[in-house]
């Protein structure tokens, strides 16, 4: 069993972790499993006495406003890109009900950051800014701005310096959320995420990021934050738990190739001779 833990701990794929330590392919070593279960003496099971189980206490149920419907849904499917043709008319019928919801401005400005549509974004940007000292329009408006300038994509027409405009802006607003609420795991992987960007306030970043896997452990967004940071403060050897960790949690084949090629680099790089000293010149 150690060594099949091993072999998987060494990104080996099952097909080759399960012959290499239980000496027989996936399908047999299933078949063999289930024929011991099979073979167990199944009175042993009835023995097992389960005290009554208390239902368990919810809370009391409450009614959903239609505005708080209509941004439940469309944050579902913002985020899981289901419908992507109807989003804008739900988040429209969002902001008719709730024109001063900071979830609806941030699904606004999320659908502007979808469609690449900058002049709406900075139209939004611009009528958000009498509001920004609520927390909470601080915190939709810092995830939208990041989220345009997390990625740069072919075609990107976003200049440099609008892209590095929106990343202070955006590392701002979410310094300002984490500091409301410290538990906060999306505003912390994106101030995070900023900071190693912009190489500012890493150790801040760092302690936060920290804190944020106390609570959600093994989550790849924070783990790759934290590699970044580890990056951006030249602390190569630090960033290998992290990327680990990101290849193995994330649900993303693309994030999950850029953890593994950064790790080989890393471990390239540690590996790689130290060049000798050129001798000084003698007079």
């Amino acid at each position: 069993m150690f060594d099949f833990l091993a072999a998987l701990n060494n990104f080996n794929s099952l097909e080759k972790a399960v012959p290499q330590s239980f000496g027989m392919n996936v399908q047999d070593l299933d078949k063999r499993m289930r024929q011991y279960v099979q073979q167990v003496n199944q009175e042993a099971f009835f023995q097992v006495k389960i005290p009554p189980v208390p239902d368990p206490k919810v809370p009391r149920g409450r009614a959903m406003s239609e505005a708080e419907s209509l941004e439940l849904l469309a944050e579902a499917m913002l985020a899981a890109g289901t419908y992507p043709e109807r989003l804008g008319e739900l988040i429209d019928a969002a902001y008719r009900k709730a024109p001063d919801s900071p979830k609806v401005l941030g699904l606004r400005m999320q659908l502007a950051v979808r469609d690449r549509d900058d002049a709406a974004l900075g139209r939004l940007l611009t009528e958000s800014e009498p509001r920004q000292t609520d927390i909470a329009v601080a915190r939709a408006v810092g995830l939208a701005l990041f989220e345009r300038v997390r990625e740069a994509k072919a075609g990107d027409t976003l200049s440099a310096a609008d892209r590095e405009r929106m990343s202070r802006k955006a590392f701002e607003l979410l310094d300002r959320a984490v500091m409301s609420k410290p538990d906060d795991i999306e505003a912390i992987w994106g101030y995070a995420m900023l900071a190693a960007r912009l190489k500012q306030d890493l150790a801040t970043a760092l302690k936060r990021v920290d804190s944020g896997l106390m609570i959600a452990d093994y989550n790849a967004d924070l783990a790759m934050a934290a590699a970044l940071i580890y990056e951006a403060q030249g602390e190569q050897k630090k960033m290998i738990p992290f990327l680990v960790v990101t290849a193995r949690m994330t649900a993303e084949p693309k994030t999950r190739a850029w953890a593994l090629d950064r790790v080989n680099e890393v471990l390239a790089a540690q590996a790689a001779p130290v060049p000798a000293a050129t001798p000084a010149a003698k007079n």
